[in-house]
């Protein structure tokens, strides 16, 4: 990643494995790289590549519902220690499991 060093949020570092990072980050890139004023229309350069960065992700990875797992399509999800980022639900199911 060279001039890119802030492309990931820790969200994306959180919840996707490293190979579905990589794919974001050098999907951004390119995107970057080819961004055209004149057909991107008013939208920003950093918008159209993060927009076509997911995509890329979404193409080739799916999140497991049972987990929250994110896991290359057509392949098992593999159960996690502790998901990072379950949203506020997560975190009072998590909290009302504990205290029982």
């Amino acid at each position: 990643m060279s001039e890119h060093k802030g492309v990931l949020s820790p969200t994306l570092r959180d919840l996707l494995p490293q190979e579905a990072q990589q794919l974001y980050v050098k999907s951004y890139e390119q995107a970057w790289e080819q961004y055209d004023p004149q057909r991107d229309g008013p939208t920003t350069r950093e918008a159209v590549s993060s927009r076509e960065a997911w995509s890329a992700v979404t193409r080739e990875f799916v999140q497991d519902d049972a987990t929250h797992q994110w896991h290359r399509k057509g392949e098992p999800a593999v159960a996690a220690v502790a998901p990072k980022n379950r949203g506020a639900a997560g975190l009072i199911k998590s909290i009302f499991r504990r205290s029982s």
